[in-house]
């Protein structure tokens, strides 16, 4: 008996007309149309809005024809959205099987994910997915105006789809830039569209540099598995034949990264120049957060010559770090290994292992909080000349306490007491069998004075501070309320891990006296002055004038700040002896001007007396035209050329186009000046 008869033997229209009608025509397909014919001869006849759904597979078409005998389906202007896919596939007239998994569409156009449009007289599909396509007339991913060519297309005689490879092969495939065929290639092999991830070549990229000639990089990405990839580019120019690769691996647990290049080159032609760079991160089960850097160089040149770092050499770092609290306190743990390897054969190694635990301690008696530590610290190094400094160990006990308070509507007050009990053993030290003890003590309070007030639109506050110590310091001690209170942060000029003799200690008083002021207006201008005094109470034996001093008992800090909504901004701050001496300094100053309806441009300066390079400035330019984005910029150190850099971007939905500009005019190790061009196409899927 037909399949028809069967499924509707007891309907009463068998051979009638039936509108508006849902129908089932097997036990997982179900028919929607306006109006539903079933002829004598067992074929189902349904016109005008078909849908025709099996699961989450949906068929839309103006006729639907359904031949019980052949049990195969014809359709018209027919849309086919593909069951747990982002693709639909439109065309003329088909022709498909029960299931509406595997058929032929004919003058079909192809949509994937709102994005990737392809056209082609026949389109066969197998097992619910798109199987093969012949006489591919377009494949784009740009807006399609009608009358108008798409910026770029291809066309291809066939393209026939590899399931197991996720890849579509292309046969005698024609790319055309406006209408205007520019390439040709009888084979060319593209990652399958339904999924990110795919194995093939990706958009090669042009350049040509002052050192290595005009060259082709041509990526390959490789996807191992979900949690692994490998990428390879080789480079290839008449002055270098260079292989780049980076696999990555993600974990449960962390990640890890391992890049790299090997290259035979006309600057060493007798030699194989190379780097390769590890970077790796874990959490171990215990608990414990593992971080790991390392790589070698072949040549001190090799990395400013490819333009890979701005280093010549990588730095070995391992740290292990754990943070835990046991409902009490917290336990720090760490361990560190740096390393340097030298192009001459040296190296130079230093370990650190430290923990500390620290809690807040239950107590009636005092106001205020009171806090407990217990530390050590051990430590090792190896110098370039092969001299070892054998471990040296420390152990602190802390016990402080801190309360603060505010007195009537201004007045802020805040103390703090400290006693710590230190022991060290020092292999080096004459006596290195015998722990060398020290105590120490300190108590102190810090006093804040407010005064604001509103007036012709500007909020103006005045704040004097005054800080006192008494007991075991260091000059970091004397410098500590300069940053904690002041709004620029002045303490910070002095480093006492920084500058040789910032470490020192005393004891007896010290103080800081500070005044910091504010402005704000309200149209957006802002201008803050900080100044202040540290004192020290016998500094000729004991500190150098690094710290300021220099066999006074007072220096001073002095900074300011002052910056409009949009243009400019500035900042100075200084550190001077009693007698005017500079010792430290740092100042910045930018601005941004915007004119035309897209030109932006900026300039900024910044000077730091204490750093290698004491003056970095920054020129950039940029402007965005329609779909074009177009940016330079030139930075300096010391007044000199640095590096200069210059892109002009094109982007739109389905294309990125690039070219760069770079040129390094410092060294880089025996790396001297670079000058670079590069350009490349991307055609957007």
């Amino acid at each position: 008996m037909p399949k028809l008869h069967n499924l509707f033997i007891s309907l009463v229209f068998l051979a009638s007309a039936v509108s508006s009608q849902s129908l089932p025509i097997n036990n997982s397909m179900t028919l929607l149309a306006d109006e539903i014919t079933i002829t004598e001869d067992s074929i189902l006849i349904a016109e005008g809005n078909v849908e025709a759904r099996r699961g989450n597979q949906l068929l839309k078409a103006t006729k639907l024809i359904f031949d019980d005998k052949t049990e195969e389906i014809y359709v018209e202007n027919v849309t086919i959205f593909l069951e747990g896919q982002n693709t639909k596939i439109l065309g003329d007239e088909g022709q498909l099987g029960l299931e509406m998994r595997a058929g032929l569409i004919q003058a079909a156009n192809i949509l994937v994910d709102e994005k990737l449009k392809i056209s082609a007289s026949e389109v066969f599909m197998d097992g619910g997915e798109v199987d093969r396509a012949n006489n591919i007339s377009r494949v784009t991913t740009c807006k399609e105006c009608e009358a108008k060519q798409p910026l770029w297309h291809f066309s291809a005689r066939s393209a026939d789809r590899n399931a197991d490879r996720s890849e579509i092969m292309y046969k005698n495939v024609v790319l055309k830039v406006k209408g205007v065929p520019i390439a040709f290639t009888p084979y060319l092999r593209l990652p399958d569209p339904s999924i990110s991830r795919a194995r093939g070549f990706l958009m090669p990229s042009l350049e040509a540099s002052s050192k290595l000639g005009t060259g082709l990089r041509i990526p390959y990405f490789v996807p191992i598995n979900d949690d692994k990839d490998l990428l390879i580019t080789p480079l290839l120019s008449a002055e270098t034949n260079t292989l780049e690769y980076r696999y990555r691996q993600a974990f449960k647990n962390g990640n890890l990264t391992v890049s790299g290049a090997l290259s035979k080159d006309t600057i060493y032609p007798n030699e194989l120049r190379f780097f390769i760079k590890a970077d790796a991160s874990f959490v171990l089960s215990s608990g414990y957060r593992v971080n790991f850097q390392t790589g070698k160089v072949s040549d001190d040149g090799y990395l400013g010559d490819y333009g890979y770092f701005s280093e010549d050499k990588f730095e070995t770092r391992i740290t292990l770090k754990k943070e835990e609290f046991d409902g009490w306190g917290t336990l720090k743990q760490s361990a560190k290994l740096v390393r340097n390897d030298f192009f001459d054969n040296t190296t130079e190694t230093e370990v650190t292992i430290s923990a500390d635990y620290s809690r807040s301690i239950d107590q009636n008696l005092l106001p205020g909080q009171v806090t407990g530590s217990v530390g050590f610290t051990t430590s090792s190094s190896k110098a370039r000349n092969e001299q070892v400094t054998p471990f040296t160990s420390e152990i602190t006990s802390k016990l402080s306490h801190n309360y603060a308070m505010q007195i009537g509507k201004r007045l802020h007050i805040s103390t703090h007491a400290k006693t710590e009990l230190g022991i060290s053993l020092d292999p080096e030290n004459e006596n290195s069998n015998n722990p060398q003890y020290q105590i120490k003590n300190k108590v102190g309070f810090v006093a804040r004075l407010p005064f604001s007030i509103s007036r012709n639109k500007v909020l103006q506050t005045i704040e004097p501070v005054f800080a006192l110590n008494y007991g075991n310091q260091t000059t970091d001690d004397a410098f500590e309320p300069l940053r904690s209170t002041s709004a620029l942060n002045i303490g910070t000029l002095h480093r006492p891990s920084g500058v040789s003799g910032f470490a020192e200690e005393w004891e007896g008083f010290g103080a800081s006296l500070g005044l910091n002021y504010s402005a704000y207006w309200e149209n957006g201008y802002t201008m803050k002055v900080a100044a202040g005094a540290p004192i020290v109470s016998n500094p000729a034996d004991k500190l150098t004038s690094d710290n300021g001093f220099q066999d006074e008992s007072v220096a001073y800090v002095l900074g300011a700040e002052f910056s409009t909504p949009k243009l400019m901004n500035f900042g100075s701050k200084g550190l001077f002896t009693s007698k005017g001496e500079m010792v430290n300094a740092q100042s910045n100053l930018g601005f941004n001007f915007s004119f035309g309806e897209n030109w932006l441009a900026s300039a900024s300066t910044r000077y730091d007396r204490l750093s290698d390079h004491q003056v970095t400035s920054e020129l950039s330019l940029s402007t965005a035209i329609r779909d074009w984005k177009i940016s330079g910029k030139q930075n300096y150190i010391d007044g000199q050329r640095d590096t200069f850099a210059a892109s002009a971007i094109y982007e739109d939905e389905c294309t990125r186009f690039l070219v760069g500009v770079k040129n390094r005019f410092s060294s880089i190790g025996s790396s001297g000046s670079v000058q670079t061009f590069s350009i490349s196409i991307q055609l957007k899927r």
